[in-house]
């Protein structure tokens, strides 16, 4: 029964999935959020269920939406490519892939931000922002952390300072030692 207003809480270990440790709890944040809202204004477990799919499909439409709006290039494409309905389907679901793929979106429109940008005008700050999407994209969607070499494809003049430049080259190496790590402290694939 569904319209029972409380639920108990069963935890149930199981190693035979081991694959599944790949991905992280973050990705499941905006579901949770949903469920957990549902559970304080005393919502039916039916209601809380529908709610964490809901939270998950407007996290992943902000995100799209964000991205549209930071891109300077491309936007038509961003729209059709984020609101493919293979791409709605999976966000208004439980699935952990509408953040991975949500978060790809933003880091790839702040790439093209960077890409489009006149000479001089690249600040350390971004760069930082873009690195540490790429370090939350190794806990959602591993092989798209390549995204983190892009920024090393950027002409040279548009960076504000000879430190910035170097900055990018320190988050690849800072990138590919975290997605080590990532991959070999938490995740259980040998």
């Amino acid at each position: 029964d569904f319209n029972v207003r409380d639920s108990g809480v069963l935890m149930v270990e199981s190693d035979g999935l081991k694959a599944t440790n790949a991905y992280a709890f973050i990705s499941y944040l905006p579901q949770a959020l949903g469920i957990g809202f549902g559970r304080l204004v005393n919502l039916s477990v039916l209601w809380s269920y529908y709610l964490g799919r809901i939270t998950n499909l407007f996290f992943y439409a902000t995100m799209i939406a964000l991205a549209i709006r930071i891109t300077p290039l491309f936007k038509e494409i961003f729209l059709i490519a984020g609101t493919i309905p293979m791409g709605v389907y999976i966000a208004s679901s439980y699935n952990q892939d509408a953040f991975g793929i949500s978060i790809i979106f933003l880091t790839l429109a702040i790439y093209f931000r960077l890409l489009n940008k006149e000479d001089h005008q690249i600040k350390v700050t971004e760069i930082v922002c873009y690195i540490g999407l790429c370090m939350l994209i190794t806990l959602t969607k591993f092989p798209f952390v390549l995204l983190v070499l892009l920024p090393a494809f950027i002409p040279f003049q548009k960076f504000d300072k000879i430190t910035t430049y170097q900055c990018v080259f320190l988050g690849i190496i800072l990138t590919a030692g975290f997605s080590l790590a990532w991959m070999k402290f938490y995740t259980a694939i040998p």
